[in-house]
């Protein structure tokens, strides 16, 4: 299992979801990455917004300062991509 999380959550709370779930996962042997999101809050695991959407529904596109979204999905991405071809290679 790989796990992300938003150090910063007000909605799942890091210390009451992904904490206990990557502690879990650690007993059970099958945690095999994980990535603290520094300073993200909630809504950073979304796609980035257009302008229509951020004129919309401002609340899930605005991320804290200093949080760049695009920046953390290319990263996520090529982290997710990499621990896909470590973890499924063929035999």
């Amino acid at each position: 299992m790989f796990l992300a999380w938003a150090e910063r959550d007000p909605v799942l709370l890091p210390d009451e979801n992904a904490e206990p779930v990557k502690r879990a996962l650690e007993r059970r042997g099958s945690l095999r990455g994980t990535r603290l999101v520094p300073g993200a809050g909630h809504y950073v695991f979304l796609a980035p917004c257009t302008a229509e959407l951020a004129g919309d529904a401002a609340r899930l596109c605005e991320d804290p300062v200093g949080v760049d979204r695009v920046a953390v999905h290319r990263e996520l991405n090529a982290e997710i991509a990499s621990f896909f071809e470590q973890t499924l290679k063929a035999p």
